[in-house]
């Protein structure tokens, strides 16, 4: 029998009388993070959890009947395997926008959709499964943990603590599997599709870039990569021009153009404390 790991991190809403609701239906353990921060919470889970499978899903997924049962098969099958990704589906709370609806290859990482097809096999290299529905074999983090300058640290939006791991995991030869069956549905609130999400999703994903050591190697201007600032304006031309024209086109330079400055934000931070020393975070 498995068991439910529940870290309530540092909440101030109903978390904790929400989880004593679930206290005798599931093989529940709860546990209380002080220091805020998505990286700090799944921490305090590992170090909490005893399977040798771990399976984590956002709080506001909903997981299939079979979930754990297609990734616990899954990592049988699959025994040299050390992670597995599985699909989301987007649960929308009202229709959303045609620009939405015609960009969603561009918004799968900010919506959160993943759909690999229906056949189970090795991810490729340039694959990513999802942190809202992703499973580890425990032994992935018997020399280091989520990374705590990367995920979302209360109003802060980052990213990449997944990715770092699994990047690193792929990095020393080894792989993952694409789970089909293994499903979630996401909710995505009306506050998730707008341009300002989006500036702020991608804002944040620019700056996690420079935080994973992905920061463009070129000269500084203002203490940030010197090309950006021209890719910046040419981005902003584009999209300018696409809302002109009344085009759905604009989100792809409008995305372009927030993970730029996001880079250059971060760029800018980073380097000011190597000349001052001052902690930008």
């Amino acid at each position: 029998m498995g068991e439910v790991v529940v870290v309530d991190n540092n909440s101030t809403d109903n978390t904790a009388n929400v989880i004593s609701g679930f206290s005798k239906k599931l093989p529940l353990r709860n546990f209380f993070e002080p220091q805020q921060g998505i990286s700090f919470a799944r921490n305090r889970a590992l170090i909490e959890s005893k399977g040798k499978l771990i399976i984590q899903i956002d709080t506001d997924a909903l997981a299939d009947k079979n979930l754990v049962n297609s990734y616990w098969e899954a990592a049988k099958r699959w025994p040299s395997a050390e992670y597995f990704g599985g699909a989301i589906e987007p649960l929308f709370e009202s229709s959303p926008a045609p620009w939405v609806l015609r960009n969603q290859h561009l918004l799968e990482g900010a919506i959160l959709i993943r759909n690999l097809g229906e056949q189970e096999r090795k991810l490729n290299p340039g694959e990513q499964a999802f942190g809202a529905n992703l499973a580890y074999r425990s032994s992935v983090f018997s020399e280091r943990n989520f990374n705590i300058h990367l995920g979302h640290i209360g109003q802060e939006r980052l990213f990449g603590e997944e990715t770092e791991i699994l990047e690193g995991i792929k990095a020393r030869g080894g792989f993952g599997v694409w789970v089909p069956n293994a499903r979630v549905r996401h909710f995505v609130p009306n506050a998730r599709v707008t341009k300002k999400y989006l500036r702020r999703y991608f804002f944040g994903m620019g700056r996690s870039h420079v935080r994973m050591g992905q920061e463009p190697n070129s000269k500084l201007i203002f203490g940030a990569p010197r090309p950006l600032f021209r890719q910046a304006f040419f981005e902003y031309a584009k999209y300018s021009l696409a809302r002109l024209k009344r085009s759905t086109s604009w989100v792809e330079p409008y995305i372009r153009l927030y993970e730029m400055l996001g880079v250059m934000k971060e760029s800018r931070d980073q380097n000011r404390v190597k000349l001052t020393g001052a902690d930008p975070r």
